[in-house]
């Protein structure tokens, strides 16, 4: 199975029964995979596949940190970002992702599975999500 195939599968899978969902989603100069529109928060999901024998690209903190403050701006609602991913993630960047309340989902489950996973994530303990107001960096 190839890498653009699973994306389309799990955005399908999300889209199933979502009336709020949007696909590719232009916040800005980025185009997020999925935007899934709650009552009080936004959760926006993108889906990073490939060789699941290589890591996690370490260009994917930085690129969620502006799709966050892309989709605060165009929302102005609380933000709840989602990684899923095949790669490999190392605990380090796994703990560095969630220290700023990015969530990481490893595809090793089925599609539906995954997809009811995204739409639980602002359910999950941990950091609390990116909330609407400034932006540190």
């Amino acid at each position: 199975m190839s890498g653009s195939s699973l994306d389309a599968r799990i955005i399908q899978a999300l889209s199933a029964g979502q009336t709020e969902i949007d696909t590719e989603v232009s916040l800005n100069d980025l185009t997020a995979d999925a935007i899934i529109r709650k009552s009080d928060h936004v959760i926006l999901v993108e889906v990073k596949t490939g060789d699941a024998r290589f890591p996690l690209p370490s260009s994917t903190h930085s690129q969620m940190k502006q799709f966050v403050a892309e989709a605060r701006e165009k929302y102005q609602q609380r933000i709840v970002p989602v990684v899923v991913t095949n790669y490999r993630v190392f605990p380090e960047m796994k703990d560095e992702l969630e220290k700023d309340g990015i969530q990481v989902l490893s595809v090793d489950g089925s599609v539906s599975e995954i997809a009811r996973q995204i739409l639980r994530a602002d359910d999950v303990e941990g950091p609390a999500p990116v909330s609407a107001g400034p932006m540190v960096v």
